[in-house]
């Protein structure tokens, strides 16, 4: 069975009290001062996910006051970061050239992979901190000091994040690598905002309905000013959500290579379920593990469909690494050098003694390992690994996954 957290105390939320767009652009101008929020377009999704929190979400009133700070800090991080490539247009003009970009199902390895290649001095990572934190932007010198490391953190253990269950199944700490779904989050377009609540009227409107062009956009603006005083020879960014928009990031950084993990999905789903009714129940008392796991089903049986689609059409015009799961678990150090040799990058002595740091778990490594340990079964989800392997069958078969690898 799966492993529970226990809830925040029972208070439902007045859901009367979440205000409107409006309200919470005044709340984010009092706090900054400012009033541009900038060019790119963010209206639409903040609308959206608005209403179906305020509809749909079944939150205590500890979360809802939590999702709403996050809202008014995301509307806050957007005046800021105008008000910064204001001042300075010469960020703007900045490139963010060919990025490596790890895409793939959750619980398949992508974090493994990115965190392992992240120990590479050449590799460009925001960490969860100077993401959280992004004002101004980091120095090299200061990148691993930085005070508002320590304050991140107490962030991070005062909002549950370092809960056994949580840990288990998703070790977050403020210099871990962040996600890009933390950059797209302050566009209202991340699945971060449905890992915390229930939202499927928003969630199928991002899926199927809603443009991805402006969120990467101010994804792009994010990564130039971070980049601003500290740049590396690439960017190495890393999101599963990114297989839902795949064609509009391509867009963005059209010299981007792409490294996909795999993994069974009936292996996927059962473990990204069980992380997500984690999550809610640190924000709801009602969290149904049936809906979570059909909702789970749909998304990423949708997101490998549409990346299946636009690697079609790529051909040989665009770079893809395929890496699988079972090989970084028996073999990092072979993997990553394959990566590398694939890419056309040298594999350093620095990069390779970081890496074997890492994991052999000495403590010349600044970054926490994955070890899950979370224990569910399919049938917690409402689902089935038959069905799985059908709906998922032409992917499985087209990149030769094996059934429980």
């Amino acid at each position: 069975m799966t492993e529970s957290v226990v809830p925040e105390a029972g208070i439902p939320a007045d859901m009367a009290s979440l205000p409107d767009a409006d309200g919470l652009l005044s709340e984010a101008i009092a706090r900054t001062g400012l009033t541009d929020f900038g060019p790119i377009p963010f209206r639409e999704p903040l609308e959206k996910v608005l209403g179906s929190l305020r509809e749909e979400s079944q939150l205590t009133q500890t979360g809802l006051d939590r999702l709403r700070d996050g809202i008014v800090n995301s509307l806050a991080t957007r005046l800021q970061l105008q008000a910064v490539h204001e001042a300075h247009p010469s960020i703007g003009r900045s490139a963010v050239a060919a990025p490596i970009i790890i895409i793939g199902l959750p619980r398949s390895g992508t974090t493994n992979l990115h965190s392992l290649l992240a120990q590479d001095t050449a590799h460009r990572v925001a960490r969860t901190w100077e993401v959280s934190a992004p004002f101004p932007a980091v120095r090299e010198k200061d990148y691993w000091t930085d005070p508002r490391i320590d304050a991140v953190q107490k962030f991070v253990e005062a909002r549950g994040m370092m809960a056994e269950e949580i840990q288990a199944a998703l070790p977050y700490h403020a210099t871990s690598p962040a996600e890009c779904g933390a950059i797209l989050d302050h566009a209202f377009m991340s699945q971060y905002r449905q890992a915390s609540a229930r939202t499927p009227a928003w969630s199928r409107w991002r899926d199927h309905e809603a443009a991805w062009a402006p969120a990467f956009a101010f994804h792009k603006q994010f990564l130039q000013h971070l980049q601003t005083h500290y740049r590396a020879e690439r960017w190495l960014l890393k999101s599963p959500e990114h297989l839902i928009s795949i064609e509009s990031l391509a867009e963005t950084y059209p010299d981007a290579i792409f490294i996909q993990t795999h993994r069974d999905p009936a292996l996927v789903l059962g473990s990204v379920s069980s992380l997500i009714c984690a999550l809610r129940r640190m924000s709801s008392t009602q969290v149904d593990p049936v809906e979570v796991g059909r909702e789970q089903f749909e998304m990423w049986a949708h997101g490998i469909d549409v990346t299946l689609a636009a690697r079609k059409k790529w051909g040989a015009n665009r770079q893809v690494i395929d890496v699988r799961l079972a090989d970084i678990a028996r073999d990092p150090l072979g993997t990553v050098e394959s990566v590398y040799s694939q890419l056309g990058v040298p594999f350093t002595d620095q990069a390779r003694s970081a890496m074997h740091a890492f994991v052999g778990g000495e403590e010349s490594s600044r970054e926490q390992k994955h070890n899950y340990r979370s224990r569910y079964e399919l049938s917690d989800f409402g689902l089935d690994k038959d069905l799985i392997h059908e709906r998922f069958g032409p992917y499985m078969d087209g990149f030769g996954i094996a059934k429980g690898s």
